[in-house]
């Protein structure tokens, strides 16, 4: 590790592969690796913009349904539960289940 990207957890090949959490200044992810690459289920904090989304990846990005953790406008958070298509939010949907 050279101090600003650190790695934990499963490795396949020299490279992450299952369950692992990657850390940089910017981001911190904990979930499923695929050949070095957010695959699978995982947890993505975005520690510049403080926000977290929870959902499925697909080869490095966002896809199928998510949830979106960000900052209230003056106080407290929204959570909104999106569509994502390679990496693209697509549509918001009503969610009650939280």
């Amino acid at each position: 590790a050279n101090g600003t990207h650190r790695y934990e957890g499963d490795w396949a090949s020299g490279t992450f592969a299952g369950h692992g959490i990657y850390q940089t200044t910017s981001f911190r992810y904990d979930g499923n690796f695929q050949l070095g690459e957010m695959h699978g289920e995982g947890v993505y904090y975005d520690l510049v913009a403080h926000t977290k989304f929870s959902g499925e990846f697909q080869h490095g990005k966002r896809e199928g349904v998510g949830f979106l953790k960000t900052p209230g406008f003056l106080w407290g958070f929204q959570i909104k539960k999106n569509i994502w298509r390679n990496g693209t939010q697509m549509m918001d949907l009503p969610h009650d289940e939280l």
